[in-house]
């Protein structure tokens, strides 16, 4: 089977969706298959581990501003 480096993010508020996703696409050869429950969790992880010096977030009714921090402290 063909295997794929390419990384593949799962945003989505359903588990089973998301484990029904991973199952596939892992299936299919992507290697590294990552899962977030909504977009904040996802934009947080990235701003850890890479720090924006820009974000942008268009604002949802899910939205929290405290959860996403927008200017540096």
């Amino acid at each position: 089977m063909t295997t794929f480096d390419t990384e593949v993010i799962l945003v989505d508020d359903h588990t089973l969706f998301r484990s029904g996703m991973r199952e596939l696409l892992q299936n299919s050869g992507y290697t590294s298959v990552r899962e977030f429950s909504s977009g904040e969790e996802f934009l947080m992880d990235m701003y850890r581990k890479n720090g924006f010096p820009v974000t942008i977030v268009r604002p949802s009714h899910t939205y929290d501003e405290r959860s996403v921090p927008l200017l540096p402290s």
